[in-house]
């Protein structure tokens, strides 16, 4: 609750100074600009001039950069949707420098206006932020129209979209081919997500501690998930299949979204049960089995507590004896 304040170095001569304001956000931009006229004032420098840059171009650097930084192809590709939404609705190609606060609130109310989905434009505006972010950081633009703007709030929907026991069982018994069965429980007990499967060889197994090391393309670091009785007998059989040093998970992303959608039209499933499902029924069953929140947010890897505030339950500080409450249903009684 205190109020802000700048003290400079003895050599500039000046006096402790009250910025006037709680709002961290505000009294570090003020930070950056004394530092900025001290800098090329003081001492006679030239600032470096802004690189005029069209929007279009900024957004195509960006992607680069994204991609660089191991950030899945699908995931570019996304990203690159959401910000052209924004071109489009600026109907012209304006400098990345003119872009203001007033262009990103306009453009918010439009996709309101036109019934988009909220979290579609929490998506939109996050991807905008992370746009504006580096291209400060590249010296692209001098202020970040972001920087003072709301964010829309996470979308929790009602309805988890996550598998029940006897819908497992259903589906289970709709899929022919073994080995995309395996696949099915492999998701479902890592929790992971597809593109993260995809990555996964014979190298990610740590069989004498029992840990996977899964590398998180959203977050860019890489978690280990103990490995449950259950998940060892799947992988194993998975492994069995490929030479080493080939990804377990053969299919492309969009095959294991088709058999999935396959599987459960023939099992008669909500067509609000996709692939993804199984990451929620990893969170949901741990859940039932009366896991923590925190300790589900850490196996899950959500950056927030938000995301998992669904599966909140009794403490369990341990991460091994959490994972190994998740079993695979037999039986419509299990």
């Amino acid at each position: 609750g205190s109020v802000w304040w700048l003290r400079y170095a003895a050599c500039t001569n000046l006096k402790e100074e009250s910025l006037r304001t709680k709002d961290k956000a505000l009294a570090q931009e003020i930070q950056r600009r004394r530092e900025s006229e001290l800098f090329f004032g003081v001492r006679g420098y030239t600032q470096m001039p802004v690189k005029r840059i069209r929007l279009t171009e900024l957004i195509e650097l960006y992607l680069d950069h994204k991609q660089a930084e191991g950030l899945a192809g699908k995931t570019v590709k996304n990203y690159g949707k959401l910000l052209n939404h924004f071109g489009k609705f600026l109907k012209k190609d304006s400098y990345a420098n003119q872009i203001n606060q007033q262009m990103i609130e306009a453009f918010v109310s439009s996709r309101r206006a036109a019934d988009c989905m909220p979290k579609t434009i929490r998506n939109e505006v996050f991807v905008l932020v992370g746009l504006f972010k580096w291209a400060m950081e590249g010296n692209y633009v001098t202020v970040n129209p972001l920087q003072r703007f709301k964010k829309p709030r996470r979308v929790v929907y009602d309805a988890p979209r996550y598998l029940t026991f006897e819908q497992y069982l259903a589906l289970k018994a709709a899929i022919t081919n073994p080995r995309f069965a395996d696949i099915v429980d492999f998701y479902l007990l890592s929790g992971i997500r597809r593109e993260e499967g995809k990555r996964l060889t014979s190298e990610s197994f740590d069989f004498e501690n029992m840990t996977l090391t899964v590398y998180q393309s959203k977050q860019g670091t890489t978690k280990r998930i103990p490995i449950s009785p259950d998940l060892h007998q799947v992988a194993r059989r998975l492994l069995a299949r490929v030479k080493p040093g080939e990804s377990i998970i053969p299919l492309h992303v969009s095959r294991l979204t088709g058999n999935f959608a396959a599987a459960r039209e023939k099992a008669k499933l909500p067509e609000s049960l996709t692939f993804h499902s199984l990451r929620h029924s990893f969170g949901s069953w741990l859940a039932a089995a009366g896991v923590d929140m925190r300790m589900i947010q850490e196996l899950i890897g959500h950056r927030d507590a938000t995301s998992t505030a669904i599966y909140v339950h009794a403490f369990d500080p341990n991460r091994r004896s959490a994972i190994e409450r998740l079993h695979l249903p037999t039986t419509k009684a299990s």
